[in-house]
């Protein structure tokens, strides 16, 4: 059956197994989940090869934050994380606050380390468990196997601006892995493009 996430459609069998693409269970956590994609994928960024995961991250908005105003929303993310291995010890350090401990993957995504890639906010989920509900269960199944297409086409989605002043994901790589300010790198290309 053909289902879509963030305008990406895919088949989803009847049959289909959470597991084979993430790593982790769906069910842990209350109000924020993070499923880990299975594969590493590769991108180029300057003369560095860089590696990275893509998760997919589902939050209660309510439970978060308990607004009111968001009651019933949950908002699903595929998101790229570099690999430990690819940053920075500045990074790093930061990410781990200095502990000397070994840096995951899911430090880095703790930290803000991370490029959001797609996302789709489901709204009026009824009940108390928003995130087994079985429209956000069946919506981040969809989301899981659509990983290897946003592994593949990772290019187009680090070329789009991650804030208002242009930073793209992969200023945001750099910054990461390079220790090049993302918000300098977005005012230079601005300023450059201006003349």
């Amino acid at each position: 059956m053909k289902k879509t996430f963030a305008n990406v459609t895919t088949d989803i069998e009847d049959d289909f197994s959470l597991a084979k693409y993430v790593t982790d269970d769906y069910d842990t956590g209350a109000e924020n989940r993070v499923l880990w994609g299975k594969e590493t994928y590769k991108c180029e960024l300057d003369d560095k090869e860089i590696e990275f995961k893509l998760c997919v991250q589902v939050e209660d908005l309510y439970g978060l934050c308990g607004d009111d105003s968001v009651k019933g929303q949950v908002d699903i993310e595929v998101l790229l994380v570099p690999l430990a291995t690819c940053c920075s010890q500045k990074t790093l350090d930061k990410a781990n606050n200095g502990n000397g401990t070994a840096t995951t993957e899911q430090d880095l995504l703790d930290y803000g380390c991370y490029v959001v890639m797609a996302r789709e906010l489901l709204k009026e989920i009824d009940g108390d468990e928003p995130l087994d509900s079985q429209i956000v269960v069946d919506k981040v199944k969809v989301a899981a196997k659509c990983l290897q297409f946003y592994g593949g086409t990772c290019g187009f989605y680090l070329d789009r601006y991650q804030n208002r002043i242009g930073s793209t994901g992969w200023d945001y790589l750099n910054e990461w892995c390079s220790d090049i300010d993302s918000c300098k790198a977005a005012l230079d290309r601005w300023k450059a493009e201006q003349k």
